[in-house]
């Protein structure tokens, strides 16, 4: 049976990213009883430099007000954004005794400052799609980024740039494979799916043994193996599909509403996943923070760092 009660951490800065992000998790917790804190970490003007002035006490009074008033107004702007967001979620259905937040100074960082409050038991952190770029993302220089590679225990939606459908069902695209990371990926999801009626698709990706690279000696030298390897999975492929589905149907999945998609012979498991769901029309993909070669990836599996990199236009749960 569905788990009804959720608790849901947006980050929130005023931007339309963020506002997207808002608009995404109603649209997402329809048949949910879901608690919502809305977080705005906004930054504060330095005192040190007030301080640091070695000027006559008048000059420095009047800077000082002014830095105060300076503070003041990043508060409001923070709070206006809040009550906004707030207005957001209430408007789409959402019980505002159910929706919290305030404006926070910021501590350590704004990253930090998330992942802080991430931390304290929430079913998911959720941020805008702002700042997840190639470069970004390989060098952590924002805060969508480094929110994502922090968060090692609660799952994250990164929301894309692409609004859900008013009134559309939700589609949900499981990107599974055999490992633990993905049983946990579909157990997670399971409740949200059940609860928002979601049309669900499990979706296996079959890589090639040898990369596009090779040439046709080498590929031909490798054909045997990969034809036993092939062979190996596909035999295997229903056992694991139908556990997948077994667990969405536990959690009330209308089975109708449960598909399953596989792809062999792929160069790219990443670029496969993203053709699927563009093409099927999904607004959502789910992925396991890592696959089954967990052990060689020190943050993300290269699956799923390349399918968020790639996923302008979707929504990506990444699932520890």
């Amino acid at each position: 049976m569905t788990n009804q009660n959720k608790s849901i951490l947006i980050a929130v800065d005023g931007s339309s990213h963020s506002l997207d992000a808002v608009n995404y998790v109603a649209f997402q917790s329809r048949g949910l009883q879901t608690r919502v804190n809305l977080l705005y970490v906004f930054p504060m003007a330095s005192d040190e430099l007030v301080c640091q002035i070695n000027v006559n006490g008048e000059f420095k009074r009047a800077l000082q007000e002014k830095y105060n008033a300076f503070n003041r107004e990043c508060e409001r702007l923070a709070q206006d954004s809040l009550d906004r967001a707030k207005d957001i979620l209430v408007e789409l259905g959402m019980a505002p005794e159910l929706i919290s937040g305030v404006p926070q100074m910021w501590q350590s960082g704004i990253a930090r400052d998330i992942l802080k409050e991430a931390r304290k038991g929430y079913d998911a952190v959720v941020v805008g799609r702002r700042g997840i770029s190639r470069i970004e993302a390989i060098l952590l220089g924002s805060v969508s980024a480094k929110v994502v590679q922090g968060s090692d225990k609660t799952p994250v939606w990164v929301v894309g740039n692409k609004p859900p459908e008013k009134g559309g069902v939700p589609k949900m695209l499981l990107a599974v494979d055999a490992s633990e990371y993905s049983r946990k990926a579909v157990e997670y999801c399971a409740d949200f799916a059940a609860g928002s009626g979601a049309e669900v698709t499990l979706c296996h990706v079959v890589r090639r043994l040898l990369p596009g690279a090779a040439t046709p000696a080498m590929e031909l030298a490798g054909e045997e193996i990969e034809k036993e390897l092939l062979e190996k999975m596909n035999a295997m492929l229903p056992e694991m599909l139908n556990t997948y589905r077994g667990i969405l149907e536990t959690a009330g999945v209308t089975p109708g509403k449960i598909a399953t998609v596989c792809r062999t012979g792929s160069y790219s498991r990443a670029a496969d996943i993203l053709d699927v769901a563009r093409s099927g029309g999904f607004d959502t993909v789910v992925l396991g923070r890592r696959g089954i070669s967990a052990v060689r990836e020190f943050f993300m599996g290269r699956v799923t760092s390349k399918v968020l990199n790639g996923a302008d236009d979707l929504s990506v749960w990444i699932v520890p």
